[in-house]
């Protein structure tokens, strides 16, 4: 199928640190919406193959410099904004997905929602995040749920930047957010799901 080899192409050329990072983001992703009753949400994005675009949310990183990616320290103010376009370089390829020719009401939906998960992964639920500044229910809830996914794994992952933290100094961080970066709701139901589902 022609939208799942180019976004597998993609993700290729990232590195092997976010090719990880997407997958356990997306498999967490997952199982948040299924916790909450949302399952039904989930498959109107879902390909015939099965597949749904909950694990691209970086993919976008396909085309952010590897020397900007891998590097071990603090980025300059000027680095720090060409990472984070990664939201909206990858919202672009599943726009361009989207308009290239006929779709089927399937894909159509799948692209729809790999769009909306790539640009607004890091918007706040108190509107100070990026790159569009929504809050609350303007943030459309795939992106909402993998914001806490994405956080958590970024906390409690080995980066070559960032010192690992605990699980549990990761679910105080999301508990002390919530609110403000994560939607509450969301990371209540996070936080009572971690312990039974998170490796520690």
């Amino acid at each position: 199928m022609k939208i799942q080899r180019v976004l597998k192409n993609h993700l290729r050329n990232c590195t092997p640190e976010v090719q990880g990072h997407c997958f356990r983001v997306g498999v967490l992703t997952e199982t948040i919406f299924l916790e909450m009753g949302y399952g039904s949400q989930l498959a109107e994005g879902q390909l015939q193959d099965g597949a749904v675009p909950l694990s691209y949310h970086d993919i976008g990183k396909s085309l952010v410099p590897k020397t900007i990616l891998e590097k071990p320290g603090a980025l300059t103010a000027g680095e720090r904004v060409i990472m984070m376009r990664h939201s909206q370089l990858g919202a672009g390829m599943f726009k361009e997905l989207f308009d290239d020719g006929p779709m089927r009401p399937e894909e159509k939906a799948f692209c729809k929602m790999g769009y909306d998960l790539c640009r607004h992964h890091h918007e706040w639920y108190n509107g100070k995040g990026s790159p569009d500044q929504l809050r609350g229910s303007e943030i459309p809830f795939v992106a909402r749920v993998c914001a806490v996914a994405d956080a958590w794994d970024a906390m409690t992952t080995p980066r070559c930047y960032r010192e690992v933290i605990t699980p549990d100094a990761a679910l105080e961080e999301i508990k002390r957010y919530a609110g403000t970066q994560f939607d509450p709701e969301i990371a209540e139901v996070f936080c009572a799901l971690a312990p039974h589902v998170i490796h520690r």
